[in-house]
């Protein structure tokens, strides 16, 4: 966690002190805080940009003061440096997706009794622990939240399976919740889960469940045989939906259909259990040709959209690299809004896509991604060839509520965005 303040004054108001007093010393530090973000952004350093680090900022700064009673996101009492801030941000961080949170600014609160223009970072290496009485089981997740002001809600979490240094031993954690006679016990931010925490725990279930090598992994969900990436999920019955078969309208096939029993073997999933050991005769010895390293990707995202008005989702497509994270508060290829829907707990549970959606991808023309609404679908580009098919995956961030990002925040509008799939050819 890296935090600054910025006085107004004389900072702010002075436009010469832009770039020595705030942007250099964000950069590089100053004779108060020795070392600027630069520290801490090279190979292995805490913010550089990778997925696991999921790096973030956040900009917190008033509105205009002479701004009616509404004011819109962008109307901020100092537009042009927090542009520039902005755009530091980026350069260093690596990242476009700077959250600006704006706020009213309210009297002196030299007391502190209200929460105006107040923020709270929680953090808690123990924010949630499985494990056992007699000790044979032991494992945490920690977290991380940032609170703003009196809103109900944390503006932005995140929670990951904890670092060697982060690790507490079974001794630190409450004692009035181990009931003695070896039963599994579940803690969040140290007192027994309750039913009306169940949600809640569901999130630190799935980060237990990938935590991988742990001494208390969980075992699998009922129906469960394979890695997340390889099979669909387990649907909300608990059984394992039926493995994806959706054919796709080519551009030359006069809208016809085709059935799952008649797609050519390419484009039909093979079931889990021959992913995981693939039959001797499934590639013929004689067949030399090496499988094409992927060299494209697509991410598929859902965004929620929540102003005065109204509040919708809607599926966005972004192109990215292999192995990079798409912005999703970037322009997407596509914003399918035609088949937006209201829906406000999926942002936090992402539901598969459901249809047909076609887009230029890498400037190429009609491309499709296809999916039944029961895993994860498969995308297909003419280019492909007719029949041929990429199956994706699901997004490692799916199941995070954690995940979710905020790329607007105000009285009028805000905007978040949930990864969900991703596609690599």
């Amino acid at each position: 966690m890296f935090m600054t303040h910025i006085w107004e004054g004389p900072t702010m108001v002075t436009p010469q002190n832009l770039q020595t007093q705030i942007l250099d010393s964000l950069r590089y530090g100053d004779a108060g805080v020795p070392q600027g973000l630069t520290a801490f952004t090279g190979a292995g350093g805490d913010f550089e940009n990778i997925p696991e680090n999921k790096v973030r900022a956040f900009i917190i700064t008033p509105y205009r003061r002479q701004a009616p009673a509404n004011p819109s996101h962008n109307d901020l009492e100092y537009p042009y440096e927090v542009g520039k801030i902005q755009d530091l941000l980026k350069d260093v961080l690596g990242r476009t997706d700077t959250l600006i949170i704006p706020y009213v600014a309210m009297f002196p609160d030299p007391d502190l009794d209200y929460p105006f223009g107040k923020v709270l970072i929680q953090y808690d290496p123990v924010a949630a622990w499985l494990g056992r009485a007699d000790g044979s089981c032991d494992t945490q997740v920690a977290g991380i939240e940032l609170w703003f002001e009196a809103n109900p809600m944390h503006r932005y979490r995140d929670r990951w399976f904890p670092f060697p240094n982060q690790i507490l031993p079974m001794r630190t954690l409450p004692r009035r919740s181990n009931s003695g006679d070896g039963n599994e016990i579940r803690l969040l931010r140290g007192r027994k889960v309750t039913d009306a925490d169940e949600e809640e725990w569901k999130e630190y279930e799935s980060i237990m469940k990938r935590q991988g090598g742990g001494s208390c992994s969980l075992p699998s969900a009922p129906g469960e045989s394979a890695p997340a990436s390889s099979t669909s999920p387990p649907s909300s019955t608990g059984q394992t939906p039926t493995t994806l078969q959706t054919s796709f309208v080519s551009s030359s096939s006069e809208g016809g259909t085709t059935s799952p029993e008649e797609l050519p073997p390419s484009t039909q999933e093979p079931p889990s259990s021959t992913k995981e050991q693939p039959s001797e005769t499934s590639t013929p010895a004689s067949d030399p040709t090496p499988t094409p390293t992927p060299s494209k990707a697509v991410s598929i995202i859902i965004r929620h959209v929540n102003d005065d008005d109204d509040y919708y989702n809607s599926w966005t497509f972004f192109e990215t690299s292999v192995g990079s994270q798409a912005d999703g508060c970037e322009n997407p290829v596509l914003d399918d809004k035609a088949t937006r829907w209201s829906d406000r707990d999926a942002i936090n549970n992402p539901p598969w896509p459901h249809g047909t959606f076609t887009m230029t991808l890498f400037a190429e023309e009609n491309c499709q991604y296809l999916n039944d609404g029961k895993g994860a679908g498969i995308l297909h580009c003419p280019s492909m060839g007719e029949g041929n098919n990429v199956g994706c995956k699901e997004d490692a961030e799916k199941s995070q509520v954690s995940a979710i990002t905020q790329c607007l925040y105000s009285l009028a509008l805000s905007i978040s965005y949930h990864r969900a799939v991703s596609c690599e050819y």
